[in-house]
């Protein structure tokens, strides 16, 4: 009778043990992430400044003898395919390329046409991650940065505050590093982000709500 009952509970602890593992590894599969982003100059008080949002999104200024041109290319081109696909783990962040800002100019930038009170907004599309309630759909957000005339370029600004994201028990942060970038017609100045997965899990299966239970 012993060894019966000790093989049942040997039993109901290998069985707890598998289904303890199955839980696991449910909770620990990672979301997947898809975004794209685009982005948008405003001329603001720049009164030297024209803008040409397009295509290829351009702000041009002049003055001083010169013309200058900055413009920005998304990571996606001009194609419709998603500008980045990641998968993250609760707590893990992964650096994404946003795009990239180019620079023209017929004399060097900051020491003729000013860009100085113009703007640039990053617009900032996630599809509903995976695993997430509900889904699909998509996640919209705006950062705006501030251009200022510099010795060395033209200085990008923006906010040092991460975009948050709420969605279906899930917490996601978007964080622009560097904040501030300096943009000169040396070569293509990329914008980067910190994305991070702070938070929440995946729904606890059935087999080991009734683990639990037991």
């Amino acid at each position: 009778m012993k060894n019966t009952w000790g093989k049942f509970w040997l039993s109901t602890l290998n069985l707890g043990a598998v289904l303890l593992f199955i839980a696991v590894q449910a909770q620990a599969d990672p979301i997947t992430f898809t975004a794209n982003a685009t982005g948008s100059f405003n001329q603001g008080s720049c009164v030297t400044c024209a803008v040409d949002n397009n295509v290829v999104p351009t702000i041009t200024s002049s003055g001083g003898g010169g013309l200058s041109a900055i413009g920005f290319i998304s990571s996606t081109g001009l194609s419709n395919t998603p500008q980045f696909s990641v998968s993250l783990d609760n707590g893990q962040s992964v650096t994404v390329t946003l795009g990239s800002f180019t620079a023209a100019s017929t004399i060097p930038l900051g020491t003729g046409p000013s860009f100085t009170g113009s703007t640039f907004a990053l617009n900032v599309s996630f599809l509903t991650p995976a695993g997430t309630t509900p889904n699909p759909g998509v996640i919209n957000a705006t950062l705006t940065g501030q251009l200022t005339q510099t010795s060395s370029g033209v200085q990008l600004q923006f906010n040092a505050t991460p975009l948050t994201f709420a969605q279906g028990g899930q917490i996601f942060t978007l964080l622009l590093q560097p904040n501030s970038i300096v943009v000169n017609a040396l070569g293509n100045v990329p914008l980067t982000a910190l994305l991070t997965l702070n938070g929440g899990a995946a729904p606890i299966p059935e087999p080991a709500s009734l683990l639990l239970l037991g």
